[in-house]
């Protein structure tokens, strides 16, 4: 560990990093915030899924007593949570509040005691005994506190009668207090029954639900598409995309943002709307830190024109359910995005959690961002850390890769110019450090300037140009493009001489050619 450290400290010292050991205090003072936030969203998360399971303090205490902790860490978790929770009710009932938990188990007894009239505020009265129907959507986010409500208005109404309707693919609610069993058993909580499949789907293409149905192969009834229209699904795998260097420069060679911006352009100019998607509330901009998706957006609409600004927006996966749009792009289909495994869900495995549950909770979450889509879905991902649910979708039908051909870099508000450096001459260390970068479908050094003070001189004068003319067999080729890569100029530099083939960019007009 010595040896470590020491080899660790040496490293970042060359570097020019001071290294300075910290007391323990003062590691504690620059951790604390961190942590401190950590705990309290674990143990909040953890109180509000006891309350939605209807589990009393004493409950949890003897659940405690009789369970198997994989961790020091997860009994000392416990043990604390239990003492957090009932001073937690305590206190609610000290200071005469609720939360929505508390209001709705509070809702459950008013009618097991008989209450059965409620009202709305400016609304008539409703009598529960009255009614004939019970009407309830989205079944699969049906949860403890939605049964207990039900059973207590079934006892004093036997004649209502329920109306469920609801996709256990798209089961995404679990933080929330959804629990799948009363979808699964259906028939132990509610006889008699019927039930009926509703499977075509009349929002999407044929391809979009192909891969939807891939994805949730043996897990249910296939869904039909109510279109004979094909629409297009489509990979961006980041590492076979070969930014330009203009998109390079302006994007700190970022791959996400020019690749979503030649995307999402195409389908605004065919008058389509966009919907991005990510899993988590932020990303990670390189030349801006941790963005929020919203400040992300932004950063993207910058760069489009002002008109089809109004038609590209952004949200979490959670937050697409119930949205659409002509064409999704799921920026995020990686290994550790679907599923995302937070580390604190071990403190739940006492509330039935488990690893199973929340990977087809994560499976059913990327069906719910696919199925957003009605024309095209493109997913962004790599192939070496690809998402497992994609690569299980790929493993059993084809998807093409983008044709970035087709999908053209955005052209720049700034007028710019490339310069593209080829020949028989070593001068590839000037250029590097001059900022070329080598683009080996050209085989060429290139580098972008702004148009607005270039000229020839200022190539000349570079450490590159300088290097040539001191080598007598140096033949080099100097091509000058403009932003969207048309050639615009082209200087032969032999052993140093510049000689100009054309240039479009001197003010005369016509092209000069010299032999």
């Amino acid at each position: 560990m010595k040896a470590f450290e020491a080899r660790f400290r040496s490293e970042l010292e060359d570097h020019g990093i001071k290294c300075e050991r910290l007391s323990e205090e003062e590691i504690w003072r620059l951790a604390k915030q961190r942590a401190i936030d950590r705990f309290t969203q674990a143990m909040s998360g953890f109180v509000g899924r006891c309350r939605k399971q209807w589990i009393h303090p004493d409950q949890l205490a003897q659940k405690i007593a009789t369970h198997h902790p994989i961790s020091a860490i997860e009994r000392w978790f416990l043990n604390v949570a239990c003492r957090i929770y009932k001073a937690y009710l305590d206190r609610l009932a000290a200071t005469n509040r609720n939360d929505f938990d508390g209001l709705m188990q509070r809702a459950v007894s008013c009618i097991a005691n008989g209450q059965t009239n409620f009202a709305r505020a400016g609304s008539e009265a409703i009598d529960l005994k009255a009614l004939r129907y019970i009407f309830i959507d989205e079944y699969q986010d049906f949860s403890e506190s939605f049964y207990r409500i039900v059973q207590a208005i079934r006892q004093i109404n036997p004649r209502a009668e329920l109306f469920c309707v609801g996709d256990d693919w798209q089961a995404i609610n679990r933080f929330a207090g959804s629990d799948l069993r009363f979808f699964r058993n259906f028939e132990m909580y509610f006889e008699p029954f019927s039930k009926l499949y509703i499977s075509t789907n009349y929002r999407s293409t044929s391809a979009i639900v192909e891969v939807g149905n891939q994805l949730m192969h043996g897990r249910g009834q296939a869904a039909v598409a109510d279109t004979d229209r094909q629409g297009q699904v489509l990979i961006a795998d980041r590492e076979k995309f070969n930014p330009t260097v203009l998109e390079e420069q302006r994007f700190t060679r970022a791959a996400l943002t020019p690749m979503l911006l030649r995307l999402a352009s195409r389908a605004l100019r065919e008058g389509k709307n966009v919907l991005l998607l990510n899993r988590r509330k932020d990303l990670f901009v390189p030349d801006g830190g941790r963005k929020s998706i919203d400040q992300y957006l932004g950063i993207v609409k910058n760069f489009l024109p002002q008109a089809s600004r109004d038609r590209i927006d952004i949200s979490t996966a959670h937050g697409s359910k119930g949205r659409q749009a002509d064409v999704v792009i799921v920026l995020d289909a990686y290994e550790r995005s679907y599923p995302l495994i937070h580390p604190d869900w071990v403190f739940s495995r006492i509330l039935g959690e488990s690893m199973e549950e929340i990977e087809e909770e994560n499976r059913s979450l990327f069906y719910v961002a696919l199925t957003r889509a009605r024309e095209e879905l493109i997913m962004v991902t790599e192939s070496t850390r690809a998402s497992p649910f994609l690569r299980e979708i790929l493993a059993r039908t084809q998807i093409s890769d983008v044709d970035w051909i087709n999908y053209p870099p955005l052209p720049s508000n700034t007028r710019w110019l490339v310069v593209k450096v080829n020949g028989s001459c070593e001068v590839n260390e000037q250029l590097k450090a001059e900022g070329h970068r080598f683009r080996g479908n050209t085989r060429s050094w290139d580098k972008g300037f702004l148009k607005d003070g270039f000229s020839i001189a200022l190539l000349q004068n570079t450490l590159w140009a300088r290097q040539a003319s001191g080598e007598q067999q140096s033949r080099l080729e100097c091509c000058i493009h403009d932003d969207d890569d048309t050639p615009v100029a082209k200087y032969a530099v032999v052993a140093g001489q510049w000689s100009c083939v054309f240039d479009k960019l001197i003010d005369s007009g016509e092209p000069k050619q010299v032999t």
